[in-house]
Protein backbone atom coordinates (compact mmCIF):
# COMPACT_ATOMS: atom_id res chain seq x y z
CA UNK A 1 0.00 0.00 0.00
CA UNK A 2 2.86 2.40 0.84
CA UNK A 3 4.34 1.86 -2.62
CA UNK A 4 0.99 2.65 -4.24
CA UNK A 5 0.61 5.88 -2.21
CA UNK A 6 4.05 6.97 -3.47
CA UNK A 7 3.04 5.92 -7.00
CA UNK A 8 -0.18 7.93 -6.81
CA UNK A 9 1.63 11.12 -5.78
CA UNK A 10 4.26 10.47 -8.45
CA UNK A 11 1.54 10.14 -11.09
CA UNK A 12 0.15 13.50 -10.03
CA UNK A 13 3.54 15.20 -10.15
CA UNK A 14 4.65 13.31 -13.27
CA UNK A 15 2.60 15.47 -15.62
CA UNK A 16 5.23 18.20 -15.19
CA UNK A 17 7.94 15.96 -16.59
CA UNK A 18 6.10 16.30 -19.91
CA UNK A 19 6.29 20.09 -20.13
CA UNK A 20 8.82 19.83 -22.96
CA UNK A 21 6.24 18.31 -25.34
CA UNK A 22 3.50 20.01 -27.40
CA UNK A 23 -0.32 19.99 -27.15
CA UNK A 24 -2.93 22.19 -28.85
CA UNK A 25 -6.05 23.30 -26.94
CA UNK A 26 -8.93 20.80 -27.01
CA UNK A 27 -8.08 19.44 -30.45
CA UNK A 28 -8.84 15.89 -31.51
CA UNK A 29 -5.40 15.12 -32.96
CA UNK A 30 -6.33 12.01 -34.93
CA UNK A 31 -4.39 8.78 -34.90
CA UNK A 32 -0.68 9.34 -34.33
CA UNK A 33 0.99 6.09 -33.47
CA UNK A 34 4.44 7.68 -33.66
CA UNK A 35 3.58 9.86 -30.67
CA UNK A 36 1.18 12.63 -29.72
CA UNK A 37 3.05 15.19 -27.68
CA UNK A 38 2.06 18.39 -25.96
CA UNK A 39 3.43 21.31 -24.01
CA UNK A 40 2.08 24.31 -22.18
CA UNK A 41 4.61 26.85 -23.43
CA UNK A 42 2.12 29.74 -23.52
CA UNK A 43 0.76 29.02 -20.04
CA UNK A 44 1.77 30.22 -16.59
CA UNK A 45 0.44 27.18 -14.75
CA UNK A 46 -0.64 23.56 -15.02
CA UNK A 47 -3.16 22.03 -12.61
CA UNK A 48 -3.77 18.28 -12.80
CA UNK A 49 -6.44 16.08 -11.22
CA UNK A 50 -5.39 12.44 -11.26
CA UNK A 51 -7.50 9.37 -10.62
CA UNK A 52 -5.22 6.38 -10.04
CA UNK A 53 -6.12 2.73 -9.87
CA UNK A 54 -3.60 -0.02 -9.19
CA UNK A 55 -4.25 -3.70 -9.88
CA UNK A 56 -2.53 -6.60 -8.16
CA UNK A 57 -3.20 -10.19 -9.19
CA UNK A 58 -4.06 -12.42 -6.22
CA UNK A 59 -4.89 -16.09 -6.91
CA UNK A 60 -5.85 -15.23 -10.48
CA UNK A 61 -8.06 -12.29 -9.51
CA UNK A 62 -7.26 -8.61 -10.21
CA UNK A 63 -7.72 -6.58 -7.03
CA UNK A 64 -8.08 -2.79 -7.61
CA UNK A 65 -7.03 0.03 -5.28
CA UNK A 66 -8.35 3.51 -6.13
CA UNK A 67 -6.82 6.86 -5.10
CA UNK A 68 -7.66 10.39 -6.28
CA UNK A 69 -4.92 12.98 -6.03
CA UNK A 70 -3.86 16.25 -7.66
CA UNK A 71 -0.88 18.46 -8.42
CA UNK A 72 -0.16 21.97 -9.63
CA UNK A 73 2.81 24.04 -10.72
CA UNK A 74 3.14 27.68 -11.71
CA UNK A 75 5.94 29.07 -13.82
CA UNK A 76 8.18 32.08 -13.48
CA UNK A 77 7.14 33.02 -17.01
CA UNK A 78 5.42 31.28 -19.92
CA UNK A 79 7.75 28.57 -21.22
CA UNK A 80 9.99 28.69 -18.14
CA UNK A 81 11.09 25.56 -16.28
CA UNK A 82 11.26 27.36 -12.92
CA UNK A 83 8.33 26.92 -10.54
CA UNK A 84 7.12 29.80 -8.36
CA UNK A 85 4.86 30.30 -5.36
CA UNK A 86 1.14 30.79 -6.08
CA UNK A 87 -0.16 31.08 -2.54
CA UNK A 88 -2.62 28.54 -1.16
CA UNK A 89 -3.87 26.00 -3.72
CA UNK A 90 -6.98 23.87 -3.18
CA UNK A 91 -8.82 21.27 -5.19
CA UNK A 92 -12.44 20.44 -4.32
CA UNK A 93 -11.93 22.49 -1.16
CA UNK A 94 -8.88 20.56 0.09
CA UNK A 95 -5.36 21.99 0.37
CA UNK A 96 -2.37 20.85 -1.65
CA UNK A 97 1.07 20.70 -0.04
CA UNK A 98 3.80 22.90 -1.48
CA UNK A 99 7.20 21.24 -1.91
CA UNK A 100 10.66 22.79 -1.77
CA UNK A 101 10.72 23.21 -5.57
CA UNK A 102 7.39 25.17 -5.36
CA UNK A 103 5.34 22.38 -6.98
CA UNK A 104 2.11 21.40 -5.23
CA UNK A 105 0.53 17.98 -4.62
CA UNK A 106 -2.30 16.57 -2.58
CA UNK A 107 -0.98 13.84 -0.31
CA UNK A 108 -3.48 13.49 2.55
CA UNK A 109 -4.86 10.21 1.27
CA UNK A 110 -6.61 9.58 4.60
CA UNK A 111 -8.96 12.41 3.53
CA UNK A 112 -9.75 11.30 -0.03
CA UNK A 113 -10.66 13.63 -2.86
CA UNK A 114 -13.89 13.28 -4.81
CA UNK A 115 -14.01 14.32 -8.46
CA UNK A 116 -17.76 13.81 -8.84
CA UNK A 117 -19.69 16.78 -10.23
CA UNK A 118 -16.73 18.74 -11.61
CA UNK A 119 -13.28 19.59 -10.27
CA UNK A 120 -12.99 22.99 -8.60
CA UNK A 121 -9.58 24.64 -8.31
CA UNK A 122 -8.87 27.59 -5.99
CA UNK A 123 -5.58 29.48 -6.19
CA UNK A 124 -4.77 32.18 -3.65
CA UNK A 125 -2.31 33.95 -5.93
CA UNK A 126 1.18 35.37 -5.31
CA UNK A 127 3.55 37.53 -7.34
CA UNK A 128 2.66 37.28 -11.03
CA UNK A 129 0.26 34.38 -10.43
CA UNK A 130 -3.30 35.76 -10.11
CA UNK A 131 -5.87 34.51 -7.62
CA UNK A 132 -8.65 32.54 -9.31
CA UNK A 133 -11.32 29.90 -8.91
CA UNK A 134 -12.20 27.60 -11.79
CA UNK A 135 -14.29 24.44 -12.17
CA UNK A 136 -13.26 21.89 -14.79
CA UNK A 137 -16.36 20.28 -16.27
CA UNK A 138 -14.70 17.91 -18.74
CA UNK A 139 -15.26 14.33 -17.57
CA UNK A 140 -12.42 12.19 -16.33
CA UNK A 141 -10.93 9.96 -19.05
CA UNK A 142 -10.92 6.21 -18.51
CA UNK A 143 -9.24 2.99 -19.61
CA UNK A 144 -11.14 -0.29 -19.32
CA UNK A 145 -8.47 -2.67 -20.63
CA UNK A 146 -6.53 -3.19 -17.42
CA UNK A 147 -7.52 -6.86 -17.25
CA UNK A 148 -5.65 -7.39 -20.52
CA UNK A 149 -2.37 -5.94 -19.28
CA UNK A 150 0.21 -8.75 -19.19
CA UNK A 151 1.85 -10.32 -16.15
CA UNK A 152 5.12 -10.68 -18.11
CA UNK A 153 6.81 -8.36 -20.62
CA UNK A 154 9.83 -9.24 -22.75
CA UNK A 155 12.45 -6.52 -23.14
CA UNK A 156 13.53 -8.03 -26.46
CA UNK A 157 10.13 -7.57 -28.12
CA UNK A 158 7.85 -4.63 -28.87
CA UNK A 159 5.07 -4.21 -26.30
CA UNK A 160 1.64 -3.15 -27.62
CA UNK A 161 -1.39 -2.06 -25.59
CA UNK A 162 -4.76 -2.11 -27.37
CA UNK A 163 -6.63 1.15 -26.82
CA UNK A 164 -9.47 1.08 -29.34
CA UNK A 165 -12.81 0.68 -27.58
CA UNK A 166 -11.10 0.84 -24.19
CA UNK A 167 -10.32 4.56 -23.82
CA UNK A 168 -12.89 7.34 -23.36
CA UNK A 169 -12.72 11.15 -23.02
CA UNK A 170 -9.00 11.32 -23.82
CA UNK A 171 -6.93 13.73 -25.90
CA UNK A 172 -3.73 11.73 -25.32
CA UNK A 173 -2.69 8.42 -23.79
CA UNK A 174 0.60 7.75 -22.02
CA UNK A 175 1.82 4.15 -21.77
CA UNK A 176 4.73 3.54 -19.44
CA UNK A 177 6.75 0.55 -18.22
CA UNK A 178 8.58 1.22 -14.97
CA UNK A 179 11.53 -0.82 -13.67
CA UNK A 180 14.17 -0.42 -10.98
CA UNK A 181 16.49 1.73 -13.13
CA UNK A 182 13.96 3.98 -14.87
CA UNK A 183 11.07 3.84 -17.27
CA UNK A 184 10.16 3.66 -20.94
CA UNK A 185 7.13 5.48 -22.32
CA UNK A 186 5.19 6.41 -25.43
CA UNK A 187 2.44 9.01 -25.92
CA UNK A 188 -0.27 8.60 -28.58
CA UNK A 189 -3.45 10.39 -29.54
CA UNK A 190 -6.56 9.66 -27.51
CA UNK A 191 -8.30 7.94 -30.43
CA UNK A 192 -5.34 5.72 -31.39
CA UNK A 193 -6.07 2.04 -31.93
CA UNK A 194 -3.05 1.01 -29.89
CA UNK A 195 0.22 2.18 -28.38
CA UNK A 196 3.54 0.38 -28.88
CA UNK A 197 6.71 0.58 -26.82
CA UNK A 198 9.66 -0.53 -28.93
CA UNK A 199 12.12 -3.19 -27.85
CA UNK A 200 14.88 -0.58 -28.11
CA UNK A 201 13.20 1.43 -25.34
CA UNK A 202 12.37 -1.60 -23.22
CA UNK A 203 15.89 -2.94 -23.66
CA UNK A 204 17.28 -0.03 -21.65
CA UNK A 205 15.40 -1.19 -18.55
CA UNK A 206 16.65 -3.65 -15.96
CA UNK A 207 15.02 -7.05 -15.61
CA UNK A 208 12.70 -7.16 -12.63
CA UNK A 209 10.06 -9.31 -10.97
CA UNK A 210 8.39 -6.18 -9.59
CA UNK A 211 8.00 -3.87 -12.59
CA UNK A 212 4.86 -1.84 -13.31
CA UNK A 213 2.80 -1.02 -16.40
CA UNK A 214 0.80 2.21 -16.48
CA UNK A 215 -1.79 3.33 -19.04
CA UNK A 216 -2.81 6.95 -18.49
CA UNK A 217 -5.36 8.66 -20.74
CA UNK A 218 -5.55 12.45 -20.28
CA UNK A 219 -7.61 15.41 -21.43
CA UNK A 220 -6.84 19.11 -21.39
CA UNK A 221 -8.54 22.49 -21.16
CA UNK A 222 -7.37 26.04 -20.53
CA UNK A 223 -8.61 29.33 -19.10
CA UNK A 224 -7.12 32.82 -18.88
CA UNK A 225 -7.19 34.87 -15.67
CA UNK A 226 -5.93 38.48 -15.65
CA UNK A 227 -4.12 37.79 -18.92
CA UNK A 228 -2.37 34.67 -17.57
CA UNK A 229 -3.22 31.33 -19.21
CA UNK A 230 -3.67 28.24 -17.04
CA UNK A 231 -3.94 24.66 -18.27
CA UNK A 232 -6.09 22.03 -16.55
CA UNK A 233 -5.40 18.32 -16.94
CA UNK A 234 -7.63 15.38 -16.07
CA UNK A 235 -5.73 12.09 -15.93
CA UNK A 236 -6.76 8.49 -15.27
CA UNK A 237 -3.75 6.32 -14.43
CA UNK A 238 -4.31 2.55 -14.45
CA UNK A 239 -1.31 0.65 -13.11
CA UNK A 240 -0.59 -3.06 -12.92
CA UNK A 241 2.06 -3.92 -10.35
CA UNK A 242 4.20 -7.01 -9.77
CA UNK A 243 4.86 -7.38 -13.51
CA UNK A 244 7.77 -9.59 -14.57
CA UNK A 245 10.12 -7.75 -16.95
CA UNK A 246 12.41 -10.32 -18.51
Amino acid sequence: MKRFIILSISAALGIFALLSCQKEDDVNPGDNQSGHSYKFSDGLGVLAAVQTVSYVEVMGQLIPTYVNTASAAFLQSAGSATFVDAGAVKVTGKSLKQYANKAYAYENLMDPLSFDGGIQWQVGGAGQVPAFTHTVTRPMPSFSGYQNLPATISRSSDFTVQLQGRVTNADSVLVQVISTNGNAMVIVAGNSANATLSSSKLGSLSASNNAMVMVAPMNFSSQTFDGKKMYFVNEFAATKTAVKLE
